[in-house]
This record gives structure tokens, C-alpha cells and sequence, in this order.
């Protein structure tokens, strides 16, 4: 028997978050969440992630907004125990140059939330690393 595939979700709005894990549970998959880029980071390293689904504008130690998602994403691509984990960004910044970096860096796609539904989400996930 196949092992549950788990999706780690790196977000900060609760309300998103609450969503995507009702699609992920509902279909089979292990879902976690974390705002933390660090705690993402942890989890990549130890908990078997299967994709990322990553947003960009995170909070950071002050609670300012940053683009944190880059930075994440950037260190994962680095570690050679976490680099081959498939990542999608998944955020409102859908300028060229934001594209651009998030798969320079290696990110396998890059989505704008306003534009896809969470059922778009899904099947591209379904698309990467097969159903659950």
C-alpha cells in the first residue's frame, strides 16, 4: 500500500490555510502548515514532505511583511536533503521579476491566489507528485 503523501503548506493567512486543508484532507493527503520559514525548514528536513505549496509575503520577526518565501526557498534548493522536494509558489505577487526569481530558484510553478481556484491547486499538486 502507498504511504499518505503530506503537503506542507508555508502561509500566513489563517483563513486560506483552513481551506487547503479541508481540499488536502479530503483527498487523501497529510497536510501541515506553518508561517514560520524556519519551522518549514525543520519540517522539510524531518517530516518526509512530499511538495511545498509556498507563499512569498510572510511575517518576520518583528511581524513586519517580507518576502520571506524567497529566502525559504532559496535555502531549500541549497540543502542536499531537501532540494529535490517539488515546490509550488503560491501568492498574490504576480509581477514578471517575482516569477522570474521563484523559479530561478526552483520552484517547479509559480501561481497567483486570485487566480486559481483551490481545485486548480490541487490537480497541479496532483499533476507533480501523483494522487494521494
Amino acid at each position: 500500500m502507498e504511504s499518505q503523501k503530506t503537503i506542507l503548506f508555508v502561509e500566513d493567512e489563517n483563513d486560506l490555510v483552513d481551506v487547503y486543508h479541508l481540499i488536502f484532507d479530503n483527498h487523501g493527503y497529510r497536510f501541515l502548515s506553518t508561517k514560520d520559514i524556519n519551522d518549514a525548514m525543520m519540517l522539510c528536513e524531518t517530516d518526509n514532505v512530499n511538495l511545498v505549496l509556498l507563499d512569498i509575503l510572510l511575517p518576520g520577526q518583528g511581524g513586519e511583511i517580507e518576502r520571506l518565501g524567497f529566502v525559504f526557498l532559496e535555502r531549500l534548493k541549497q540543502n542536499p536533503k531537501t532540494k529535490n522536494i517539488p515546490v509550488i509558489v503560491f501568492t498574490n505577487l504576480n509581477a514578471i521579476e517575482d516569477k522570474r526569481k521563484g523559479l530561478g530558484l526552483g520552484a517547479q510553478d509559480y501561481l497567483a491566489k486570485s487566480e486559481k481556484s483551490p481545485q486548480e491547486v490541487l490537480a497541479r499538486v496532483e499533476e507533480l507528485i501523483g494522487g494521494s
